[in-house]
């Protein structure tokens, strides 16, 4: 698996939302409430991350090796809601064609296999912030190439809804460290959990997000 240096920096984390960037994506809205308000943050450590998104090739390396019946590489919830589930591997059945090609990124697994798959790379999650801050970089980018829209630098519903593409197909949409699909293709796995809210917090040094799931 290659990764990428990401050096410790600061950067503008967030999007305001009477500042919206033209050409959308997907025709849809460029930024969420929850993204709000834009503020300055500083990861102050350096890190390693991924170069992609996790394929399907890597995953299936972890449910080969017996990751879905090793108890040490699962947290206590995550455990009990695998006890709890039929399987003995990540469930397709709601992912549909198209979705399992060796080199396309895995999706349909949860926050639980997420965690059991990078403890037994060695690694953690990212945050949210360490996310954003390797797509972005210390010049606050709207995307990862630059602050214009093009629609020939991500994988997007513009190539064709319900389709993903191989990881890293978009060589001149990387990030300024070199990460690939930091815009389109595959949502991205993160440690956080969410809140509409936490954003109006402005946590300026390494924000790991809220303590629990919150809509409000």
């Amino acid at each position: 698996m290659t990764q990428v240096y990401v050096p410790a920096g600061c950067f503008t984390m967030g999007t305001d939302l009477l500042n919206v960037p033209e050409g959308s994506p997907d025709e849809e809205p460029t930024v969420f409430p929850s993204e709000a308000p834009s503020h300055q943050v500083c990861i102050t450590q350096s890190y390693w991350m991924d170069q992609s998104e996790v394929t399907n090739a890597a995953f299936d390396a972890f449910v080969k090796a017996g990751g879905y019946s090793q108890q040490n590489l699962w947290s206590a919830e995550g455990w009990a809601w695998l006890q709890s589930q039929p399987i003995k591997g990540p469930n397709n059945a709601d992912c549909g064609p198209g979705f399992d090609a060796p080199q396309q990124p895995r999706v349909c697994v949860n926050y639980y296999e997420s965690e059991a798959y990078a403890k037994w790379r060695g690694g953690i999650l990212p945050t949210e912030a360490q996310w954003e801050y390797a797509a972005r970089g210390t010049e606050s980018r709207i995307y990862p190439w630059g602050n214009t829209w093009d629609p020939t630098k991500a994988s997007t519903r513009l190539v064709g809804f319900g389709t993903l593409t191989p990881v890293c197909s978009y060589p001149t949409g990387k990030s300024w460290v070199g990460a690939c699909d930091m815009t389109g293709n595959a949502w991205e796995w993160v440690s956080d959990w969410y809140s509409s809210i936490y954003y109006e917090q402005q946590i300026k040094d390494d924000p790991t997000g809220p303590s629990s799931n919150r809509w409000c």
